[in-house]
């Protein structure tokens, strides 16, 4: 039996069945006119929330290297006596991917997962 449906995407699926195997191809569109749409203005946007959040975080940063020399080696900082900024210890547990590539290969074949991810690139 043959079956073609839609995918979300917009593209096509045709799945081919047998009395013992399902094979299923997939096309997705790739491409969509934007004429009439506002797609220039929502990527000058974007972009200036990109280059905004760049400069909030280099001011962002810029402040934590303030507060932290005024604090010198104290953990908490006051004013007139009471607390009103404390350094608050935080740990993580990482794994080195590459140490564990080079020394145990099958480990690290066996616990790694592959994301996959778009990102929007303006043209």
């Amino acid at each position: 039996m043959v079956y073609q449906s839609e995918t979300p995407k917009g593209g096509h699926a045709l799945s081919v069945s047998t009395s013992t195997t399902t094979t299923t191809v997939v096309t997705e569109t790739t491409a969509v006119a934007l004429d009439n749409s506002n797609i220039a203005n929502l990527l000058a946007d974007f972009a200036n929330a990109k280059l905004a959040i760049k400069e909030l975080e280099k001011a962002k940063s810029e402040l934590d290297k303030a507060i932290r020399e005024l604090l010198g080696s104290a953990v908490t900082g006051t004013v007139e006596g009471l607390p009103v900024v404390e350094l608050a210890p935080r740990s993580r547990t990482s794994i080195d991917s590459e140490l564990l590539k080079v020394t145990h290969p099958e480990a690290f074949a066996t616990c790694s997962k592959v994301s996959t991810y778009d990102i929007i690139v303006a043209k």
